[in-house]
């Protein structure tokens, strides 16, 4: 189904990307580029903090616009007790009112504070986070995030040239603990499993 896919924003904010030779694109294209993908079935967003002002770009095309997305968004350097005050200042740019997943952009972030998870699930209870994600890109990173009950999405590379064997144990090890996979590779979406 078209509304498993999850479009990416990082070029929106900034000068990203192997192929790209023209740049981010101008904020009258950015939002072409949202009406087509809402009009075609696709109304989620990943984004993150570090996507420079991608964020404040989406918030504005909200603002201008009947149509809102879902938002996926990865948080990073967030200090503990930190992150009510952090996530209602991005969801207000955003002209939204939660967000659908609220992850770690890296698995560092997840392993060097523990105490960060609390927060994260006082976001949830309060309504402010739907999911609790992380995004990996090693085997071992998820192995280790596969076995964690707080978390509910987890974000990582796959494609053909991927580990099958011991990645696909891995995803299939998530799924049947409950937990969203959501792969990204060389396109500027993700598919959700």
């Amino acid at each position: 189904m078209i509304n498993k896919l999850v479009l990416g924003t990082v070029q929106f904010g900034l000068n990203y990307g192997i192929n790209n030779s023209n740049g981010m694109p101008s904020e009258d294209e950015v939002f072409k580029i949202l009406d087509t993908a809402y009009d075609n079935g696709i109304y989620n967003l990943d984004t993150a903090d570090a996507y420079g002002n991608a964020i404040s770009v989406i918030g504005k095309y909200h603002r201008s616009r009947h149509n809102k997305f879902n938002l996926f968004s990865k948080f990073k350097s967030v200090k503990y007790g930190e992150f009510e005050r952090v996530v209602n200042a991005s969801l207000e740019k955003l002209d939204i009112e939660r967000f659908e997943v609220y992850s770690y952009h890296s698995f560092k972030d997840y392993s060097d504070d523990k105490n960060i998870i609390e927060d994260l699930i006082n976001l949830k209870k309060k309504g402010l986070v739907n999911k609790i994600g992380i995004s990996v890109y090693t085997n071992y990173e998820l192995e280790i995030v596969v076995q964690d009950n707080f978390i509910d999405v987890i974000q990582l590379p796959f494609n053909l040239l991927d580990n099958q064997n011991l990645r696909g144990k891995l995803v299939s090890m998530a799924r049947r603990n409950g937990k969203e996979v959501h792969a990204r590779s060389v396109f500027p979406a993700r598919i959700v499993f």
